[in-house]
This record gives structure tokens, C-alpha cells and sequence, in this order.
């Protein structure tokens, strides 16, 4: 007869290792859940095509943008020849585990703050810093399954660089390797300064306790010192190329006081965008609403605890400080284009109040916060579940048109006795950028494989496993053969036509 000593258990669950797996697996359950078509079904971007034809293009763009690290990883799978595009669902798995075990782990770093260390409060954090990987941000990184692998490492080193921050009792080395893994991250992905500064300056206001005010100011000031200098060092490393006269696309605008201030009203303008729905992802009042009622809840909180004015003033000043570092790479950008995968510090602003209220509020507070962001989770569940759904079909309606070109390339081999090897392509007067029956064609997600000039020829190249050399057709020639028609479809007929070795194609 098998027994359950009920201490023993007890003592068990107290143990860190215990609560990181066991928070860790149902943070991986809940991820998986709501990513699991990136997990089950193959999907495609614009960037896949291009990266299967020439495996080392990731190379060199990674390069051009300063990310090293990301370059290094795709060249060691170029030399070891391994198709990352083949295995995006180990990298997408991958990428959920490295999330779901870190914020695990800082949830309990978190929840180690709180004055009751219960189950429940345990687990209330866990699902406030859960919104921090359930989130469109981290979507989209799974849809462009390219990145995917060098995406796991980097936000690897991102929850490293916090939780050698939001840890008690730091020591200097704490701050040095909270450092090293920080540069680490923005050598991969620079919009990622944003996340750092907000997570750790929620664990820095809790780890005063919301009263030493002069504690919370000092050690807010060394935050953003670690973050400066990592900063400078990233955008050093951006310049490299080109002090060595290679090819460079930094994103980096001249600086100026003109390029900051138009790229500031830029900013502005979107909010409106962002807030109500962001940019038509999800429903039209959702991340206001949600992220107001999170602030009530804090606000109810820390007025029943009578915080002193200037540690209010702080929280004031911490919250507009967040926002601008959620948007700070943007102020110096060469032109201000915000994806949802750029906005990760975006999600951590919104997780914010939910984390001071989680930890400090009381019980009440706590699952108010939790239920609040619990919904938040389920309605970026329900869009994400619908975009990648329109993703995977957009997909297939690639496939298809780049089977009937395919078929009618081998007819007109097979009567003419040619081989088609070079393919001019022009686009037709507007090209459109998605289907008619794909919704959620926004930004970079859910394109059509053929608006963009990388990807186009390459989709052939993909699903033909046939090398071709693309040209672009001049006007005049264009004009030619195609006149001045503007389709809204594919036409194989009036779209594609061939003369000796070429196809020339007129993409709508």
C-alpha cells in the first residue's frame, strides 16, 4: 500500500526546483496551446524562400544589421548543412521551453518580494509575467519561422541579463553579468532595451517596497546606466561595417534634432493605433481597457496603503518612463516601422501595473490583476489563433500559384524545346500586398510570397527545387508586353509570357 507523507510533499514544494517545474510546465502548456499550430503545421515566410535558395543571405543581413551572434548561428548551420526553415517546429518548441522556464523563474524572484508567499500569489505573478511570452510579439517572431532558432537565443540571454538584476542582495558581479548578457541580447536584437529597463524596474520599486524612495532612485539610475552602456556598445557594433567599408543597413538615422522630433510625432501618431486595437490584430478597445483597468487596480492599491507622495510621483514618473523606453530605439531609427515583433517592451509596459499589483497588492488585488491579464491572454489567444490560421492558408495559395507557373514553365520547355533559366519580373501598377480571402494582412505579417522582391522568384526556386536567374524588366519592356493593365488576381494567361530562355512576369 503506497502512502503520501504530507509534510514530505510540503517540504517538496517549498523547494525552488520543485515550483520552477512545476510553474514551468504549465506556463509550456499554456504556450503551446496557443502556438500550436507554429508547433504542428509547416508555414512560410517572405524570408524562407530566399534563405532556402541561399542559405547564407541570413548570414549577411544579420550582418549588415550588427547582429553578429544571429549571423554566427546560421553560418555554423550552413557549414553543418542543417535546414533550419525544415525544423522550424523544433526552434518554435525551443523558444516556448526557454520562455516558459524563465518566467518561471521570475515569477519566484518576484513572488520572494511579496509579504504572503502563498500558492495562490505564486501563481497570480506567474500569470501576470506569463502576458510577457503570450503576446503578439512573440507571435510574429514565431511566423517568420527563420528566426525562430537565433530568436530562442535571444531571448535566452534577455531573461538572463533580468534575472541577474531582479535577484536580492546584488553584488557587483550581479550588475557585470547582468551587463555581459544584456549586450549579448542587443547584439541580436536591439529593440529588446525596453523589456530590461521596465522588468527590472518593476522588481526595483517592489524590492524597496514602494517607501525608500532614495533606495528605488539609486538603483533605477544603475539600471538605466547598464542599459546606456549596453546600448552604446550595440549601436557601436552597428556601425562596424561600415567603418570597415562593407555593406551596412543599421537602421540608424543620422542623429539630428529635425530626424528625432519627426520620428517623435511619428511615435505619437500611432499610439492612437497601438492602444485601440493594435493596428487591427485585436479588438478595437481591448489593450486600452485592459491596461486602464490594471492601472486602476494599482492605483486602489496603493492608495490603501498610504505610499508617501514622493514614492507616488516616482511610480508616476516610472510609468511615462516605460512608455518612452518601450518606443526609445524608434527616436533614433531611419524610418519608424513597428511590427508587432519590434514591440516586445510594448508588452512589458502593459504587464507593468499587473506585476506591482500581483506581488504588493493583497489578496483581493492580486487575482483582480491576474484576472485581468488572464483575459488579456485570451483575447491575443483568439487573434493569434486567427492569424496564424490566415497565415497557413496564405501559404497554401502560394503554393498553388507557384504550381501552375511551374506547370506552364515545363510546357512551354516540353513544345519549344527551350529551358527557361532567367525570369524578368515588374509588378503591375499597384501591387497588392495580400489576398482577398487572407485577413490580418497588416505590417510584414500574412504577405503575399510575391510582393516582395526576395521572395518571388525564390518561391518557384522552393517548390520547383530549380535554380533560376531573376532580372527586373525594364518599363519600356514592360509596357510592351503587358501595356498598362492593373489585375486584382492571378492570371497565368495574360500574366506570364515567354520569349527563347526567359519568362517574363507581370506580378499583380
Amino acid at each position: 500500500m503506497i502512502s503520501f507523507d504530507i509534510k514530505s510533499l510540503k517540504a517538496q514544494w517549498k523547494r525552488a526546483s520543485f515550483r520552477t517545474i512545476t510553474l514551468a510546465f504549465f506556463n509550456l502548456c499554456a504556450l503551446s496551446t496557443t502556438y500550436f499550430t507554429f508547433l504542428i503545421f509547416p508555414h512560410y515566410s517572405t524570408d524562407t524562400y530566399k534563405n532556402f535558395v541561399n542559405p547564407v543571405s541570413n548570414v549577411e543581413i544579420n550582418v549588415q544589421h550588427g547582429r553578429y551572434i544571429s549571423a554566427a548561428i546560421y553560418k555554423l548551420f550552413d557549414l553543418f548543412n542543417f535546414d533550419y526553415s525544415q525544423h522550424a517546429h523544433l526552434g518554435s518548441f525551443l523558444l516556448l521551453l526557454v520562455l516558459s522556464i524563465c518566467i518561471a523563474i521570475l515569477a519566484q524572484r518576484f513572488w520572494s518580494l511579496s509579504e504572503s508567499q502563498t500558492t495562490i500569489r505564486l501563481f497570480t505573478v506567474d500569470i501576470v509575467l506569463l502576458s510577457l511570452g503570450l503576446n503578439l510579439s512573440i507571435m510574429e517572431i514565431l511566423l517568420f519561422p527563420d528566426t525562430v532558432f537565433s530568436g530562442t537565443v535571444c531571448y535566452l540571454f534577455l531573461y538572463l541579463s533580468v534575472l541577474f538584476w531582479c535577484k536580492p542582495n546584488r553584488r557587483w558581479h550581479d550588475h557585470l553579468i547582468s551587463f555581459i548578457f544584456l549586450c549579448l541580447n542587443l547584439d541580436m536584437y536591439q529593440v529588446c532595451i525596453g523589456f530590461y529597463v521596465i522588468v527590472c524596474l518593476a522588481y526595483t520599486f517592489l524590492y524597496g517596497k514602494f517607501q525608500d524612495g532614495k533606495k528605488i532612485m539609486l538603483h533605477t539610475m544603475l539600471n538605466l546606466a547598464i542599459g546606456l552602456a549596453a546600448s552604446i556598445q550595440s549601436l557601436l557594433l552597428m556601425k562596424l561595417p561600415e567603418l570597415l567599408g562593407q555593406a551596412s543597413t543599421t537602421y540608424v538615422a543620422p542623429l539630428s534634432l529635425s530626424s528625432v522630433l519627426n520620428n517623435a510625432k511619428q511615435i505619437f501618431a500611432s499610439q492612437f493605433s497601438l492602444w485601440f486595437g493594435f493596428s487591427g490584430f485585436l479588438p478595437r478597445f481591448a489593450p486600452a481597457l485592459l491596461f486602464f483597468a490594471a492601472i486602476l487596480i494599482l492605483l486602489l492599491q496603493l492608495l490603501k496603503r498610504c505610499i508617501p507622495l514622493m514614492v507616488m510621483l516616482l511610480c508616476f514618473l516610472a510609468l511615462c518612463g516605460s512608455w518612452f523606453m518601450a518606443y526609445a530605439p524608434y527616436f533614433i531609427a531611419d524610418t519608424v516601422w513597428m511590427p508587432p515583433r519590434t514591440l516586445i517592451s510594448m508588452f512589458a509596459l502593459i504587464a507593468l501595473p499587473g506585476i506591482w499589483s500581483s506581488v504588493f497588492g493583497s489578496r483581493h488585488h492580486a487575482l483582480s490583476s491576474a484576472a485581468v491579464y488572464s483575459f488579456l491572454m485570451v483575447v491575443m489567444s483568439i487573434g493569434i489563433q486567427r492569424i496564424s490560421v490566415n497565415n497557413i492558408a496564405s501559404n497554401k495559395i502560394d503554393q498553388e500559384i507557384a504550381g501552375i507557373i511551374i506547370h506552364k514553365i515545363e510546357a512551354y520547355e516540353s513544345t519549344s524545346g527551350q529551358t527557361i533559366d532567367t525570369i524578368a519580373v515588374h509588378s503591375d501598377p499597384q501591387l497588392r500586398y495580400g489576398y482577398d480571402s487572407i485577413a490580418y494582412t497588416i505590417l510584414d505579417t500574412n504577405l503575399r510570397s510575391y510582393c516582395t522582391s526576395w521572395s518571388d522568384v525564390s518561391t518557384l526556386e522552393y517548390f520547383s527545387d530549380r535554380d533560376f536567374s531573376r532580372i527586373e524588366m525594364s518599363e519600356e519592356e514592360y509596357t510592351k508586353r503587358f501595356g498598362d493593365k492593373n489585375w486584382d488576381y492571378f492570371d497565368s494567361a495574360e500574366q506570364i509570357q515567354f520569349d527563347g530562355s526567359t519568362m517574363y512576369w507581370a506580378i499583380y
